[in-house]
């Protein structure tokens, strides 16, 4: 059964601009960002799962919280690019291997880690 979202589980003052719609078995629902006032819509179940506005998303820089498998941001943060498209690069450090490289918050946050340990595990030579 499909779910709508409801008011207490919306973050950042984000706000549903519109009726939800079930459309291909999932719960479509229009939001408004509490931040930036950009609308999009999603799908109930990505929201809850934490996906939230796309441009604030981009230019928000990586926290000692957003870290995992002892990985270190070893410098300073930088934003490339051109606003909405901004984006911002963070230097990293594996825990594991000490690998050093740099990549997107944003991609970083979808759950990506060390290049190197991430070749490994699929058995590819680096």
């Amino acid at each position: 059964m499909v779910k709508p979202l409801t008011v207490s589980e919306l973050r950042n003052d984000d706000k549903i601009v519109g009726p939800q719609r079930v459309k291909g078995g999932s719960m479509r629902v229009p939001i408004k960002c509490g931040r930036c006032n950009h609308r999009w819509s999603t799908e109930a179940t990505r929201y809850r799962h934490g996906e939230g506005c796309r441009p604030c998303s981009l230019s928000k820089p990586l926290t000692v919280s957003d870290l995992r498998n002892g990985d270190k941001i070893v410098g300073p943060q930088r934003l490339k690019g051109r606003f909405p498209q901004r984006q911002l690069h963070a230097p990293l450090k594996c825990g594991k291997c000490g690998y050093h490289w740099t990549s997107l918050a944003v991609v970083y946050r979808k759950r990506r880690g060390c290049p190197r340990c991430g070749r490994k595990a699929r058995g590819i030579k680096c």
